[in-house]
């Protein structure tokens, strides 16, 4: 198989090369075991800051957003995984607890990056930087 291993990594995403059109298609159908798994986490660490000090779910969402980031990452969708990434800056950000002009920077900064690299990577408008194309040589 040498270096190309595409038939591994686009197995989950057959259709990676077609453009993807919000409204033509059911955001379900979109929707994988990690998006699931994101969105009840997400829920339930909402739900824990009712009862569990501030920095302490700020924290627990570092960790779950870096758990998210490498679940992306070897699911083969690097931008995903980035974008996963730039939110762990956030929460990092949230538990540091700068101040002033750093926090806002830090915090939206970084929380705008991943959100963007988060919908460009879904809308694939990012290139394909995971996969290798086998030369054709004669």
């Amino acid at each position: 198989m040498g270096l190309t291993g595409s038939t591994e990594l686009t197995a989950a995403r057959p259709d990676r090369h077609t453009f993807f059109d919000p409204l033509e298609t059911d955001i379900q159908e979109e929707m994988d075991h990690f998006d699931w798994i994101a969105v009840v986490g997400f829920v339930l660490l909402t739900a824990s800051s009712l009862a569990i000090d501030g920095i302490v779910v700020a924290a627990a969402f570092g960790g779950f957003l870096l758990s998210l980031a490498s679940w992306r990452l070897y699911d083969g969708r690097p931008w995903e995984a980035l974008g996963w990434l730039f939110l762990v800056g956030s929460a990092l950000t949230l538990v540091t607890e700068p101040g002033g002009a750093v926090f806002v920077a830090g915090f939206f900064g970084s929380m705008a990056a991943g959100v963007g690299l988060l919908f460009a990577s879904r809308l694939e408008w990012l290139p394909d930087v995971w996969t290798l194309e086998e030369s054709v040589s004669n």
